[in-house]
């Protein structure tokens, strides 16, 4: 058997808590709803957070390759005079 991280068990208790809570509170279908909802929610944050981790390495690449260039055009204009 793997040994699982704490914070793994920690999530499911979370995640059994609410889903208990949701049946008591709303009943099965709307417990799925709800639930749905909230996965759905929380992928879409994961998909821009990666997007936009994604857009700002790009820009650092970006500024970093044009410091470079930047360099390379002073250092070769200064031996051309």
């Amino acid at each position: 058997m793997k040994k699982r991280l704490p914070s793994i068990d920690i999530q499911n208790a979370y995640v059994t808590l609410l889903w208990k809570y949701l049946l008591y509170r709303h009943g099965y279908m709307e417990s799925v709803r709800i639930y749905s909802n909230l996965i759905y929610a929380y992928l879409h944050m994961l998909r821009v957070g990666i997007e936009i981790n994604l857009r700002f390495r790009a820009q650092i690449n970006s500024t970093m390759t044009h410091e470079t260039l930047e360099k390379i055009a002073t250092f070769d204009n200064g031996n051309i005079q």
